[in-house]
């Protein structure tokens, strides 16, 4: 047995209990009020936020305050701007800090803000199946979620402070989020159709207020996204339109008369005509100085936008480029001989190859890190762009049925960091998780032929098919603005 010496100090249970200062004390209160909403800022989840809104009232006004908030949407969905989206009026940290420390008695715990749902966190093993509007399924969860935040407190008052600022009600914001979230997670969506074209429709591009189409009738049509009007078309190609891009000065086309013409966006008038590939364009993007086109010509061109002229040929494909897509000074190319390349435009240089795919591929997309592709195997593989490693296969075949993956060409794909979106000559799109692979959504039915193209923001899906119509699949379902996240 261990005896005490001179030097050891004995502290019993009762000397601890009775002789020793109770040094709790609550720390949030204690910081400064830009760390505590840092601390805050920081949580792993909305569960978390629960429990520490309900230590105190004091606890709580830190959870609601819209600094938090703006951390936490930022982190998760991106920046905003401060015009576009509902404001509250805020008053300088100063005077909130003075705010909260008057709210120094305890409360009531305050309601449960429980687990947001989201696509990350549904059961995908069988995904649903989604004609026009699918059957609402169990919101229950979610609602929980939603109808939480109103229970937590308004964002401080400013009546301490005569420096106000608006910013964007980052709660609300929240909210709202997880709300259309839900939607994407359950397939709670409507369907709405535009009709016009007199044949495919072969690519299309929108943006919050306008959509613009190609087809196989030769036009280009431009649509008004409310009213699902065509408010003007373009016609000049001798062929198919089959693929375009547009920004704010300029609309560019590819066509199977193996042209381009770059036409003024606002006008429609045609500025001029590019030649230089021996078949049909099937794929153009460009930049503030460059276009890059790719053709059944097995090349790629590079392209001066302002004067037309041609920079470079890049050439190294083994059968027709089907796609290409522009980042920065690197272009990603697929094509029917089974792989994937990485150029750099600015000096024309082959980078790598990615192989992986057993038959040709339709489509690519890139990001800076991310090279995603689909191809006539049915899979879908996302490629590490730095090191070329395929780091994660969507699978397909006509095996694996319509609930595993696609049982036809894998036409076209879009993506961001959250879902990877597909269309397919199968008839359908399917809606993936990007970070696991698991197919969340199978849209089918509204499509009776071919899906050539689709595109995607956080609100919607457009797709487009050789059946002559254009699809928009509508996950705003009860948010108070549909517009407030184009």
């Amino acid at each position: 047995m261990h005896s005490a010496t001179d030097g050891d100090v004995c502290v019993s249970a009762t000397d601890s209990a009775f002789g020793v200062e109770d040094i709790r004390q609550d720390f949030l209160t204690i910081l400064p009020l830009e760390i505590a909403l840092q601390i805050l800022s920081w949580t792993d989840s909305i569960a978390t936020l629960r429990i520490v809104a309900r230590v105190s009232r004091r606890w709580c006004e830190l959870v609601s305050d819209n600094e938090v908030w703006r951390v936490l949407y930022t982190r998760r969905w991106g920046a905003v701007h401060p015009s576009k989206y509902p404001i509250i009026v805020r008053a300088e940290a100063a005077s909130r800090a003075r705010a909260l420390a008057e709210s120094s008695q305890p409360s009531s715990p305050i309601a449960s803000i429980s687990q947001p749902s989201s696509p990350m966190s549904q059961d995908t093993s069988s995904p649903r199946p989604i004609s026009l509007v699918p059957t609402t399924a169990d919101h229950s969860s979610d609602s929980d979620a939603t109808s939480d935040f109103h229970s937590l407190a308004t964002p401080s008052s400013t009546s301490h402070s005569t420096h106000l600022s608006p910013v964007p009600n980052f709660r609300y914001l929240y909210r709202q989020r997880l709300l259309l979230n839900r939607n994407w997670a359950e397939g709670n969506i409507e369907a709405k159709y535009i009709h016009g074209h007199e044949d495919s429709v072969y690519c299309i591009q929108f943006d919050p207020v306008r959509l613009l189409s190609g087809s196989r009738d030769r036009t280009v049509r431009y649509w008004d996204l409310k009213t699902l009007e065509c408010t003007r078309v373009l016609t000049g190609h001798n062929g198919s339109v089959l693929c375009l891009q547009y920004d704010s000065r300029y609309v560019v086309t590819g066509s199977s008369d193996a042209t381009m013409i770059v036409w003024n966006f606002d006008t429609g008038a045609p500025i001029r005509t590019l030649r230089g590939h021996a078949s049909p364009v099937l794929d153009v993007r460009f930049n503030a100085a460059i276009v890059v086109s790719c053709s059944k010509d097995w090349t790629i061109r590079v392209w001066d936008l302002e004067l037309g002229a041609p920079l470079r040929s890049l050439e190294g494909h083994r059968a027709a480029v089907n796609a290409v897509h522009l980042w920065g000074p690197y272009v990603a190319s697929a094509s029917g001989d089974n792989c994937v390349k990485l150029w750099n435009v600015e000096t024309g240089t082959h980078v790598r190859d990615f192989r992986g795919h057993d038959r040709g591929l339709a489509c690519v997309q890139f990001d800076g890190e991310y090279i995603v592709s689909g191809s006539n195997d049915r899979t879908i593989k996302v490629w590490d762009a730095g090191s070329g490693e395929c780091v994660l296969t969507l699978p397909g075949g006509v095996s694996a049925g319509p609930s595993l993956g696609h049982t036809d060409l894998v036409r076209t794909l879009c993506f961001d960091r959250e879902r990877i979106v597909s269309g397919s000559y199968d008839q359908t799109i399917k809606v993936w998780d990007f970070r696991t692979g698991e197919l969340m959504l199978n849209l089918e039915r509204a499509h009776t032929s071919w899906v050539f193209h689709v595109q995607t923001d956080a609100t919607k899906i457009i797709s487009a098919s050789q059946d002559r119509k254009i699809v928009i699949w509508d996950f705003t379902k009860g948010l108070d603005d549909p517009a407030m996240f184009d």
